[in-house]
């Protein structure tokens, strides 16, 4: 680019302007075509240069110039010589790349610690909390409305007393429960002794039958005194007594889970503290007696003909998982009849044995009787036969005779009834059939 002082002689030692000095015979400097020129040129090729075509009706081309050329030079990748390390622009106090990561590294390693790797990022641990902004007001509130630590020890050492009657017991306890779920426990005092079939209604939630579980693992009906404390578990079905007592009652239940199927068992169930066995346990029994409502559902199609001393009765066993199932069963209750041993199952009615009679009366010929041989000439009962001393006849009837039990005349008047049979006390049959 020239200066002005390259095309005119009136400019001063530094090829500047100057105003001149007439009274020292100093000329001012002359503007020459050639330094317009030459500084139009140079005008010129930067707004060439930025791409922009002249405009006379444009003032502003030379700015826009400069701009657009600043604006195209003005980018990183453009610039030469750039340093490659902090270090390179002067920086003495930062991290660099290698520190930086190993820096972020340590810092979420802090962070994470020992986090499962299901709860080691921020979006886990926002999924964890359901995406609650509020988590902690959320929980704060919630366990607002839990019974506080004071109240639970509380309720601990407390035993709520049952209410209701006989055997239909109930429970409410504070604060009242809502539903019964598994393994829910509670202390309680019995107000009542208990029946041997006994139910447990808490908060009016629905009556659950109350048991124990006996020495075999079998659940029975729970036995309680009225006053006693006990915890009690409901086990999704039953409230179940966990410290039962031990009591008879509880002995008898749990023996007729001992006995075998098909054994008749007899029981002295006239007496009261006898009970027979019970009917809603995982085993069964029949009594075999007819008619009977103990074995409603389990006995069918039963006969009875006969009549006393000779009743013949008899039920068909229906009870599915009963390996006795289908069976017929004499009803020996009802039959009254006795157990012998040998020929199992075989059914006999009564007999004697060879058995025969002297008889007595009036106009006996010896000819309507077959002779028997005694060794003495008395007849039974003692009265003698006059038709033959030393002849016995036997219980033949003819021409009135009649076949004679009598006073001995030592013994007493023997007993007679409709049925042949020894000293003995009735008792009631049972037969396990499942």
């Amino acid at each position: 680019m020239q200066k002005i002082g390259d095309s005119t002689s009136t400019a001063n030692g530094a090829g500047e302007y100057t105003q001149g000095q007439p009274g020292s015979g100093i000329d001012a400097t002359m503007i020459t075509a050639a330094w317009l020129n030459a500084v139009q040129r140079e005008i010129v090729n930067v707004i060439a240069g930025a791409g922009i075509t002249l405009n006379p009706a444009d003032d502003s081309q030379l700015l826009k110039s400069i701009q657009a050329i600043q604006a195209a030079a003005n980018t990183w990748a453009k610039l030469t010589g750039k340093p490659t390390t902090v270090s390179g622009f002067g920086i003495t106090d930062a991290f660099t790349k290698t520190e930086v990561s190993t820096a972020i590294q340590q810092a979420v390693a802090s962070l994470v610690a020992s986090s499962p790797a299901a709860l080691d990022t921020l979006k886990e641990l926002a999924d964890a909390l359901g995406g609650d902004p509020n988590f902690a007001t959320t929980m704060t509130n919630a366990l607002a409305g839990k019974a506080s630590i004071a109240s639970i020890q509380s309720q601990g050492a407390t035993a709520f007393t049952t209410g209701g009657a006989a055997s239909a017991l109930t429970l409410t306890p504070s604060p009242a429960i809502t539903a019964y779920a598994a393994n829910q426990r509670f202390r309680v005092k019995f107000n009542v002794a208990s029946t041997g079939a006994d139910t447990l209604n808490i908060s009016t939630k629905g009556a659950k039958s109350l048991k124990q579980y006996s020495m075999f693992g079998v659940k029975i009906p729970a036995v309680f005194m009225a006053g006693q404390l006990s915890d009690v578990e409901y086990d999704g079905i039953d409230f179940v007594l966990l410290n039962p007592l031990p009591i008879s009652t509880t002995t008898q239940a749990e023996l007729w889970a001992l006995q075998p199927i098909g054994v008749p068992i007899p029981v002295f169930t006239h007496l009261s503290a006898v009970l027979e066995p019970p009917t809603n346990q995982s085993y069964r029994y029949i009594k075999l007696s007819a008619a009977d409502p103990y074995n409603d559902g389990v006995l069918i199609a039963e006969v009875v003909s006969g009549s006393a001393p000779l009743v013949q009765a008899s039920g068909l066993i229906s009870l599915a998982g009963s390996p006795l199932n289908n069976q017929r069963i004499n009803l020996i209750n009802t039959e009254r009849r006795s157990i012998r041993a040998g020929s199992v199952g075989t059914v006999e009615d009564d007999q004697f044995q060879g058995f025969g009679l002297a008889t007595r009366g009036t106009n006996l010929p010896t000819t309507s009787v077959e002779p028997l041989q005694s060794p003495n000439n008395t007849g039974i009962g003692g009265n003698s036969v006059a038709a033959d001393p030393g002849v016995v006849y036997r219980a033949t009837v003819r021409n009135g005779a009649y076949p004679l039990l009598g006073d001995d005349g030592a013994n007493g008047t023997p007993r007679i009834g409709n049925e042949t049979r020894t000293k003995n006390i009735g008792v009631t049959y049972y037969l396990r059939i499942k």
